[in-house]
């Protein structure tokens, strides 16, 4: 696709594969089969959306609540308003829209810097956490000795202990994938960090012995299968 970048089989940092649910039709092949998301309401009343993207979902929950509104109002004569989640920001989102959001990014990147962030990664953590960056430099600037004694980066102990307090991180694989997408697109930043990472999350999780253990070996085959494919 881009011959001109000449990258090699050895500049793959890490891979991934998605699987698209598709609703089964009888009689047509998996290329003659609908993409669309659709609402399906069973005789027990059970809601179930089957198969979309997951670049739909704030769409699909819409098209949930708003069959849940118009059931309510039907059977019991409950009137509640529709989905108003259009128009909410996201966790986060409140960086002046997206027009306003390059005057964010260069005024918070900015303040990281001054906190003694590196620029790039200042600039990082703005793209991933937004608004909430506020939370993440307020991390960093306040426990520092303590991600000394944790023998963690105190930008990355910033981002954990942000993970621990703000986003429901209980597993490695919470942080190093679901939160920061490192796993794949900063692969070595895994293999660096993981070990002081576990210690800390198993200390202030209370982890049992076993359950360390499965931990971390989930942690491990997925680092694994990154990069190695399946035979």
């Amino acid at each position: 696709m881009f011959p001109s970048l000449r990258v090699k089989e050895e500049d793959v940092e890490s891979s991934w594969a998605g699987i698209r649910p598709l609703i089964a039709e009888d009689g047509k092949k998996p290329g003659e089969i609908s993409r669309r998301d659709e609402t399906i309401i069973s005789k027990s009343g059970l809601i179930s959306m089957a198969g979309g993207k997951l670049t739909g979902y704030w769409k699909m929950a819409e098209q949930a609540v708003d069959t849940v509104v118009s059931q309510l109002k039907d059977e019991l004569g409950i009137i509640y308003s529709e989905s108003e989640t259009k128009t909410l920001p996201i966790s986060g989102g409140e960086v002046n829209g997206s027009k306003g959001f390059q005057n964010f990014m260069k005024g918070k990147v900015k303040q990281g810097v001054k906190l003694g962030i590196e620029e790039k990664v200042a600039r990082k953590l703005v793209k991933r956490y937004g608004a909430n960056v506020d939370k993440v430099f307020n991390l960093y600037e306040t426990r520092k000795q303590e991600a000394v004694e944790e023998g963690i980066d105190a930008v990355v102990f910033a981002e954990l202990c942000y993970g621990l307090e703000y986003e429901l991180v209980y597993k490695p694989t919470d942080f190093f994938i679901r939160r920061t997408g490192a796993l794949f697109f900063d692969i070595d930043w895994v293999r660096v960090h993981k070990e002081n990472v576990m210690l800390y999350m198993r200390k202030q999780l209370n982890w049992k012995a076993e359950r360390k253990i499965n931990f971390v070996h989930e942690l491990e085959r997925l680092l694994k299968e990154a990069v190695e494919p399946e035979e």
